[in-house]
């Protein structure tokens, strides 16, 4: 049930800001403002031979293609959206970042065929109450309408987060630290491995490797920012 009246007086005791510059959002807008949305620091590596994301995995593990929507600097609106993403419970605010990027790139989906979303240990979305990639993946899933698959990787160790590790430490953390579920059905298929940033590409390689054990796959990555 709606109470349109009781929420404008709660909007005017408790307005809804922008995660990015805290302004009062306008109707219409929804944890971002449209200023900040298009104002974000966007990629478009993808059109280009130059493709720094796509540079992260040569050498490692081979992909169709590779695509990070946004660039990543600390103390900007980027790491703003993935903070509240990722720890203030803003799950829908994933979705929501998933549906406008795949607007903006709808060809990058063209010739996929399933969606895996880098997954988290139990343990870890036990206490975050959901896994901020398969977010991701559902919003770019109401416009596009791929289908998620977000058992067929698995999280095999509870590890500790990546985010103030060096380098070195962050390959090291990621060996092991996913497995492939049966994978019956998904031979000669095109998998987009999606997930929220990408910066050494250390977990990402550790699970496009998993995949990379299903007979005549075909590999393609993409996040939402890249850098870091």
């Amino acid at each position: 049930m709606k109470f349109p009246i009781l929420n404008s007086l709660l909007d005017l005791v408790y307005p809804k800001l922008c995660v990015c510059c805290n302004r009062v959002l306008m109707e219409g807008e929804e944890n971002i403002c449209l200023t900040c949305l298009y104002t974000l620091p966007k990629s478009q590596t993808h059109n280009f031979s130059d493709n720094k994301v796509m540079d992260i995995f040569l050498g490692r593990v081979h992909l169709q293609k590779a695509f990070s929507w946004c660039h990543f600097e600390k103390e900007t609106s980027v790491q703003n959206i993935l903070h509240h993403i990722k720890y203030k419970g803003k799950y829908k605010f994933a979705r929501q970042m998933g549906e406008v990027m795949s607007q903006e790139i709808p060809d990058f989906f063209a010739d996929i065929d399933a969606i895996v979303p880098v997954p988290l240990h139990q343990k870890k979305q036990k206490i975050r109450g959901y896994n901020q990639s398969e977010e991701i993946a559902k919003g770019i899933q109401e416009v596009v309408g791929l289908p998620i698959f977000p058992e067929l990787l698995k999280r095999t160790r509870f590890n500790e987060t990546q985010t103030h590790k060096n380098k070195e430490e962050r390959w090291k953390n990621a060996e092991g630290l996913f497995s492939l579920a049966a994978n019956e059905g998904f031979e000669g298929k095109h998998i987009l491995l999606i997930d929220d940033v990408l910066t050494t590409g250390s977990t990402a390689i550790a699970c496009l490797k998993c995949l990379q054990q299903i007979p005549n796959v075909k590999l393609s990555f993409l996040s939402l920012a890249f850098g870091g």
